[in-house]
């Protein structure tokens, strides 16, 4: 493998941040059904946008069928060797597709199959990176002076909220009406390992980092 050159980072993230709030209202307290099928067809579809489809136009419709095939599977019934099929026909659809040169099908198979391995070791290093390319870029409005300026304005208008609330009761009721519960289920440490997890599964590809040897950058 060698690694391809870096690339903006907005795609990618709002790419697996929809993805994942996807899979948090297809599966989180849910039992895994018909909703698997509807994740993968959304995330290979995605991951070929997000990386833009470079093979020829009879090999992606050769793997369009694989991939449809792949997620049929997946309707007449759920369990470990239909799960396995779906879900190798949605990383060889990504792969093959998106590859900037053809390759054998074992290394297309051998990617396919390591990518719940790299997926967070290439995510952390995605990371790393991403961050060390944004030092001294930082917006002024995120600077800390610009963040210590909006303490007083914010802090004033809190205030005049409570004030006002207190002397208007609909406006106490509809306060008093907001749910907080909602965001500590939100918080949930549970449901933040779920989001890392499926961040970690897709991520790589999301973001294809790898190409074979000799390929174009």
């Amino acid at each position: 493998f060698e690694m391809a050159p870096a690339r903006p980072w907005l795609i990618p993230l709002v790419s697996a941040a929809a993805c994942v709030a996807l899979a948090d209202w297809l599966f989180y307290g849910w039992r895994i059904g018909i909703s698997l099928q509807l994740f993968l067809g959304v995330l290979g579809m995605i991951a070929v946008v997000t990386n833009r489809a470079c093979a020829p136009r009879h090999v992606q419709i050769v793997m369009a069928i694989v991939f449809v095939a792949g997620l049929l599977a997946l309707v007449e019934e759920v369990n470990e060797l239909s799960v396995t099929a779906g879900v190798l026909a949605t990383a060889l659809f990504v792969i093959v597709v998106t590859a900037r040169e053809a390759s054998s099908w074992q290394l297309e198979l051998f990617e396919a199959v390591t990518i719940p391995f790299r997926g967070p070791f290439q995510l952390a290093a995605d990371l790393f990176n991403a961050l060390q390319s944004m030092k001294g870029r930082v917006p002024a409005w995120l600077s800390m002076g610009s963040l210590v300026a909006w303490i007083i304005p914010l802090v004033a208008c809190a205030v005049f909220l409570g004030l006002f609330a207190s002397a208007n009761p609909l406006i106490e009721y509809r306060l008093m009406q907001i749910d907080l519960n909602v965001l500590l289920n939100l918080l949930d440490p549970r449901r933040i390992v779920f989001w890392i997890s499926i961040v970690c599964a897709i991520w790589p590809l999301i973001v294809r980092r790898f190409q074979w040897s000799g390929g174009d950058p």
